[in-house]
């Protein structure tokens, strides 16, 4: 046999070999998780304008025009981003239907709630899609910057949960959850309902503590209050603090 009609059976024979790796390969690309961001499109143009006349005629009186500050926070610009970010489009859409208008709330249909939310996105610069934004779809897309995901802003006011321990100086939460937003009585997180001590988690100072502790050493707590910078990093300044019966095998120093 020449060396030219070997060709083909060594092509044949390498695809074999290679073929089950390439598909492997596709199929572990296809079950990564997606993960859905306000720049993919998650809105309608068409859909964006109908919530600017809901705006106009519902929200305008409170949260003011481009030119003139409402009495409320503004909705767009920095202190969306501060309210928002790291956030996802279902809890903004929860607590909006759940708190507003501020002076009769939950008394709007879905489609208007839907409407305004799909209006701020545009006012924000975040990219129109092809389908218009809904409950369902909603679920899961996060509310990132332009550069992506990062943490939460300073003076966000959040929950979590962890391994309360005593230092020489103060207190810390240690194994503890991530930082997750606190917006109302009315609507808290999923994530608050079911957080627990994260094992591996960071340890988290707690600052301006008024509440004496000491009996609730090695125990799980849950804390609420605001950021001390950027994602927490100097702490938090605590609100409140809620103590668990459940005890914890965190270390406490």
């Amino acid at each position: 046999m020449s060396t030219r009609s070997l060709h083909p059976l060594i092509l044949s024979a390498f695809a074999i070999v290679m073929l089950p790796g390439l598909l492997g390969h596709r199929a572990l690309a296809a079950d990564a998780p997606l993960v859905r961001s306000v720049w993919d499109g998650a809105y309608t143009t068409t859909q964006a304008a109908q919530g600017e006349k809901q705006y106009q005629q519902i929200c305008q009186r409170c949260h003011g025009t481009d030119t003139r500050a409402g009495e409320e926070v503004a909705l767009w610009g920095d202190d969306f981003w501060k309210s928002w970010r790291e956030d996802t489009l279902d809890n903004l859409y929860h607590y909006v239907s759940a708190n507003m208008p501020n002076d009769e709330p939950a008394t709007l249909k879905t489609d208007q709630y839907l409407d305004v939310i799909a209006y701020l996105l545009k006012k924000n610069g975040l990219p129109a899609g092809e389908a218009r934004l809904t409950v369902a779809n909603s679920a899961g897309v996060h509310i990132y910057a332009k550069e992506g995901p990062g943490v939460l802003p300073a003076e966000t006011m959040v929950e979590l949960v962890g391994c309360l321990a005593k230092l020489d100086k103060g207190w810390q939460l240690v194994n503890s959850s991530h930082p997750a937003r606190v917006k109302s009585k009315q609507v808290l997180r999923a994530e608050n309902e079911r957080a627990e001590p994260l094992a591996g988690g960071p340890a988290m100072p707690l600052k301006f503590v008024m509440t004496k502790l000491d009996s609730y050493v090695g125990k799980v707590m849950t804390v609420r209050g605001m950021l001390i910078g950027e994602g927490g990093r100097e702490g938090i300044n605590v609100m409140t603090t809620q103590p668990s019966a459940d005890s914890c095998d965190a270390p406490q120093s």
